[in-house]
């Protein structure tokens, strides 16, 4: 029979998905498996080479975990497409939720979430922290390529289509971030973001595409404050989480903090703290994805909790109960796709079919289609990070690949007064330019750049985040977009100038 400090450990341990570095069982994984009995593993890029390292680990993970806990192990990982994705290389590259909305295949939406699905499970993940169901707002500045419209019916009815693509090969999925922050100016992975919008207000949008998707198996609030419904982060508000999504929308499922470390709480409340603020609040599962210290803490804080009945026994059996309701949904599907897969197989198909999805998003906006002449300058940035979000950690380069795919000159754009100066100089040798657009409402130097040049010689402009950037720019004469910086969408800007 279990004693007490192991009984508690365990529940605590089912409570707790925590993140790792490296792309092995670790020891240090060893420990908080072995020692604290987490029960549930967050994967990002760090933890990802190839398909057959991820399969392999789980391999591992999966009988570690069910040899100290009995249960199941959620195995998580944010497989949205586009620019959040982990898995970048091996498997087939989703393209981006604002990809699928507006790319003339069909069924795009369901396509994406099927083959993310197939993939994941049959590498051992059973949770992708995906979709976003965030609205974009009208501004163009905050325009967000993970979600997929700005009108919430829409928004709604795309994710039912991508969850109902990822669940045909039983991957759970999660709804982000409750009760919805596309109004959000602030990113809280660095800082607290508060919106003043009215109940109603709420009600009639941004709740919309949560409560179309109601039934889900689990849904991730958000860090965001939202005054008309609590004066706290949604990641810490019982009003928001059991007074609202409980009891109002009666919602069944899984709730799943985003992680604790982000600034937003771990600023204000401290992260370790706000662990157990959170499950009173009424979530199931915290998230502890990078810090070892703070992951440690935590554990031992939530113990100790429980020793000083300010957590008791009684509300963590009912969190375990919704959370080995959705485990046991996983089991045919492990035992079809996983238990018994030796090698990942890549599917030839999906890979054709998510580029076909990115190059069928492409939009000429102003203009016409930019054709390459022999006196064509590109400017290109180079990929890189923005939010807390998105990993880079893959080789896809605009630059290199237009370097090496025509004889024209290429400059990157690296957002510097003397690389300005350098394009400026020697826009006389050249009869015009295809500019590549990204976070230019960050990098005002490359806006600089852009606009100078697009006033001076015949410019085509082309956006690798949608319409994000369209109000920077004066005098758009040929402006275009594509909702993604992926291999897809380099793959098509090359094959379309080639033409």
């Amino acid at each position: 029979m279990e004693n007490k400090e192991i009984r508690i450990k365990k529940k605590i341990g089912q409570v707790v998905c925590c993140g790792f570095f490296g792309t092995t069982l670790t020891e240090e994984l060893k420990e908080l498996i072995e020692k604290y009995y987490v029960g549930n593993i967050i994967y990002f890029t760090r933890n990802y080479e190839n398909p057959n390292q991820m399969l392999g680990l789980n391999k591992e993970i999966y009988q570690e975990i069910i040899s100290y806990t009995g249960l199941l192990p959620f195995t998580a990982i944010d497989q949205e497409g586009g620019n959040v994705t982990r898995m970048m290389n091996g498997v087939t590259f989703p393209p981006s939720p604002m990809s699928t909305a507006v790319t003339n295949v069909k069924d795009a939406c369901y396509l994406t979430g099927r083959m993310i699905g197939r993939d994941m499970i049959s590498l051992g993940l059973n949770l992708n922290l995906a979709p976003c169901l965030d609205i974009n707002n009208k501004n163009p500045f905050f325009s967000n390529i993970r979600h997929y419209s700005d009108q919430p019916e829409e928004v709604a009815t795309r994710t039912a289509d991508f969850i109902r693509g990822v669940s045909e090969f039983g991957v759970l999925s999660c709804l982000k971030h409750f009760p919805g922050c596309g109004e959000d100016v602030v990113d809280t992975h660095f800082d607290a973001s508060i919106l003043n919008r009215t109940v109603e207000e709420i009600e009639n949008h941004e709740l919309i595409p949560f409560i179309h998707n109601i039934d889900s198996p689990c849904i991730m609030t958000t860090h965001t404050i939202f005054k008309a419904l609590d004066d706290v982060p949604s990641t810490l508000s019982h009003k928001v989480i059991t007074d609202y999504l409980r009891n109002k929308l009666h919602y069944q499922g899984v709730v799943i903090t985003d992680a604790l470390e982000m600034n937003a709480i771990a600023n204000y409340y401290g992260a370790v703290e706000a662990s157990l603020i959170s499950l009173k609040a009424g979530a199931d599962m915290i998230l502890c994805c990078h810090d070892r210290n703070i992951q440690i803490k935590t554990l031992d804080y939530l113990y100790q909790a429980v020793l000083d009945n300010k957590l008791l026994e009684s509300e963590l059996d009912e969190k375990i109960e919704r959370i080995k309701k959705q485990k046991e949904r996983l089991v045919p599907y492990l035992e079809k796709y996983f238990y018994h897969n030796t090698t990942y197989q890549p599917n030839e198909e999906n890979n054709q079919l998510a580029y076909e999805i990115v190059k069928n998003s492409y939009q000429i906006l102003y203009g016409e289609k930019p054709t390459l002449t022999k006196k064509t300058l590109f400017l290109a940035p180079e990929l890189y990070a923005i939010n807390g979000a998105e990993d880079v950690f893959d080789n896809r380069s605009l630059p290199m690949s237009l370097k090496a795919s025509f004889d024209n000159d290429v400059i990157v754009l690296d957002n510097k007064i003397e690389t300005e100066e350098h394009i400026l100089n020697n826009l006389k040798n050249y009869d015009q330019v295809i500019a590549f657009s990204y976070n230019v409402n960050i990098d005002k130097i490359n806006q600089g750049i852009i606009n100078k040049v697009n006033n001076q010689i015949k410019t085509y402009i082309i956006s690798l985040k949608g319409i994000m950037d369209i109000e920077l720019y004066d005098n758009l004469i040929n402006y275009s977009v594509l909702y993604e910086y992926t291999p897809n969408s380099i793959k098509t800007i090359i094959e379309m100038l080639k033409k």
